[in-house]
């Protein structure tokens, strides 16, 4: 072991800031290259270095920091990608169930129709659906929306437009 890891190891903040500082651009490199995502990569990196600010007492002499800083960037990693699963998993629960609670709202929408007014944006989808489910005014839906009736009639256009290529799709896909 090295003697900055020794005296890291042994409780010296200089000597554990020295070398996060020297293997913080090495670390960065590899989670960049794990997450693909330079931003989620320079979290991690944080992560990596409070967990190894933490467990420095637990690092061995046996692994090159190096490779102990890494275990520890790969476990926060995997914790993070397990957090996102289970949040992705309760995610699509959630929305299976409010679709089928839309569903039981609003008896005359399909769940194809309910998904495809998700992928619309907020604006496109309120406009689409005050003209043509609910029969306001190009008017009405700028005075609602507060824009001119010109742009509310933008929205009805490009949103159907979406609308009707998610339905294609959705009908391509059954």
């Amino acid at each position: 072991m090295g003697s900055r890891e020794a005296l890291a190891r042994k409780g010296s903040p200089e000597a554990l800031a020295s070398l996060l500082h020297e293997h913080y651009p090495f670390l960065k490199k590899y989670l960049i290259k794990l997450t693909l995502s330079l931003p989620h990569a320079e979290d991690l990196a944080q992560e990596t270095a409070i967990r190894a600010i933490e467990g420095i007492r637990s690092y061995r002499s046996e692994a090159k920091f190096t490779t102990w800083l890494l275990q520890i960037a790969t476990h926060a990693f995997l914790d993070d990608r397990r957090k996102q699963d289970r949040r992705s998993r309760w995610l699509r629960a959630y929305r299976d169930s409010e679709r089928l609670r839309l569903q039981q709202a609003c008896p005359g929408l399909s769940i194809e129709l309910l998904e495809a007014l998700e992928a619309l944006s907020v604006e496109h989808r309120a406009a689409v659906l005050l003209k043509h489910y609910y029969g306001y005014s190009y008017e009405e839906i700028g005075t609602m929306s507060g824009v001119s009736p010109g742009t509310a009639k933008s929205r009805v256009h490009h949103g159907l437009a979406r609308l009707r290529k998610e339905l294609d799709a959705h009908e391509g896909m059954g």
